[in-house]
Order: C-alpha cells, then sequence, then structure tokens
C-alpha cells in the first residue's frame, strides 16, 4: 500500500525580492533565488542576520496566503 503525500500548505520557488526605488543606488534585493516547500502541520524557521530579508519573505508569504484566500469560493 502506498503513502498518499499531501500536497504543501506553502511553497516557493526561485523567489526573490526587491524594494522599490527610483533610484539605481538605494534599490535592493531582499530576498534572492529562496525555494522551499511547507507541508501541512510543519514548522519552517528563517534564521539570519539583521536586515537579511528574513521579515520581508514572512510578509510576502502571508500577503499571497491572504490574497489565495481572498480568491478562494465561499
Amino acid at each position: 500500500m502506498s503513502e498518499s503525500v499531501a500536497p504543501p500548505a506553502v511553497s516557493a520557488r526561485d523567489l526573490s525580492l526587491r524594494y522599490h526605488s527610483a533610484n539605481p543606488e538605494t534599490r535592493s534585493v531582499a530576498v534572492s533565488g529562496v525555494t522551499f516547500d511547507i507541508a501541512p502541520g510543519e514548522v519552517l524557521a528563517f534564521v539570519g542576520e539583521t536586515g537579511s530579508g528574513k521579515s520581508t519573505l514572512a510578509k510576502a508569504v502571508a500577503l499571497e496566503a491572504d490574497q489565495r484566500a481572498d480568491d478562494s469560493p465561499r
């Protein structure tokens, strides 16, 4: 008997995020090339120095999840 594998609750592939700025000198990459899957019930922690993009990544994932919830049929 084969075990069924649930699809990831959260998935990102080669995710990159950049802070917008009209000035190229102040435009910065916050997250570059991140790939991960989080299974239902699983916990994933991001660890890094101040300014390394942890909060930006968390906000992007939360925003995407919120937008998907808004788009789901009720």
